[in-house]
């Protein structure tokens, strides 16, 4: 009995798998790997077709080809195609960094068999040779090129002078002659380590010193220095840069093992605030709490707020061990209706906590 019950279950899903294949068409890659080997930048962009043949009694048309990056563009033949037909499915991949490359390829195709067939290309690009363009995309009037728009610091801390390597490119034809003079803040310096010209096509830097214990603030700050180019008269033409900062409290690196008690510590009532739904015809003014529980003094160094919010008032900003202050946001209209945030953020010399982010959520009607 056992036997039979098995015959009878299967004849009948070989005869539905013959009548499915039989209503589709088959769709046959010649490769569906590639391997271009090592590739250097004369040879981009890269381009490669993968052909195909269709075969069986049902017309096949392919739908849609999924990749899984940006850099590659994909063309493939749209025609529906019957039995006997070729067709192909043409890849370009504009490499953006060297190294080895494996690109995949998803083709999804109409009345069927396989409906994915999964493409592969792949390779290795050689190192790039030297493009100003890329390498230094940022073009001032002078025909000097930076990496970025700002010279970037980062994270740094308010103890510690900061030194900066910045790189240019002179990309006119003739020598760039630099003064041996700069307009920058007190805390701001400029060493000119590679000379005061600045060769034809060529790379060339020079050292950026910045003092965050002058500057004496917190937060993400930006700054401007000049730095002067000498023309055939020696007259001075001036050259903008911007330096761009994050500034927070320096804390020592064994601070924990030194009685951490005794250190100030940063709490607040409430982290989020949420207003629910609000009309903001006029200013909503928002109190937090804030309160040291620390065992020394707790300094609010700078509390910053984001578009839409500006603080209305606070206590004080140096508050004794286990003192409280009164910190109060007004809340702006930004003529905007729907979910909102606004974000406060409070720099201390809290060692755990030297920044706090604080967050009023509402409903705008």
């Amino acid at each position: 009995m056992l036997l039979k019950k098995v015959h009878f279950f299967l004849l009948p899903l070989f005869f539905t798998s013959f009548l499915v294949n039989a209503q589709n068409g088959f769709i046959s890659f010649e490769k569906t790997r590639i391997d271009l080997g090592r590739l250097n930048e004369q040879q981009f962009p890269v381009t490669y077709n993968f052909e195909f043949l269709v075969a069986g009694s049902a017309k096949v048309s392919i739908s849609t080809i999924e990749t899984d990056c940006a850099c590659s563009v994909i063309d493939y033949t749209k025609e529906t195609l019957s039995a006997g037909d070729r067709g192909i499915v043409k890849v370009v991949f504009n490499p953006y960094k060297p190294g080895p490359f494996k690109k995949n390829f998803t083709v999804i195709a109409n009345n069927a068999i396989p409906r994915k067939t999964e493409l592969i290309l792949e390779g290795f690009i050689e190192p790039f040779t030297f493009n100003p363009s890329i390498e230094f995309p940022i073009v001032n009037q002078d025909n000097m090129s930076f990496k970025n728009k700002y010279i970037l610091l980062g994270n740094i801390t308010n103890s510690g002078l900061v030194k900066k390597d910045v790189a240019l490119y002179n990309m006119n034809n003739d020598t760039i002659k630099l003064a041996d003079t700069i307009q920058a803040p007190p805390f701001i310096d400029v060493a000119f380590e590679d000379g005061l010209e600045i060769p034809p096509k060529q790379i060339y830097s020079f050292a950026l010193y910045y003092d965050p214990s002058l500057k004496n603030d917190f937060g993400e700050i930006t700054d401007s220095l000049h730095i002067f180019k000498l023309d055939e008269k020696e007259n001075l033409s001036p050259i903008k840069l911007y330096v761009k900062s994050s500034i927070r409290q320096y804390i020592p690196e064994n601070f924990s093992k030194n009685n951490p008690s005794s250190y100030p510590h940063l709490a607040v009532s409430d982290s989020i605030i949420n207003l629910g739904r609000v009309s903001l015809e006029r200013d909503k003014i928002v109190d937090f709490v804030l309160s040291n529980s620390g065992g020394s003094p707790l300094k609010i160094q700078k509390i910053v707020c984001n578009y839409g919010a500006e603080i209305y008032n606070i206590d004080n900003r140096e508050n004794a061990p286990y003192e409280f202050a009164n910190l109060k946001i007004s809340v702006k209209n930004i003529n905007k209706k729907g979910t909102q945030d606004r974000t406060i953020l409070i720099y201390c010399n809290d060692p755990n906590n030297t920044v706090m982010s604080l967050r009023i959520k509402l409903y705008g009607q």
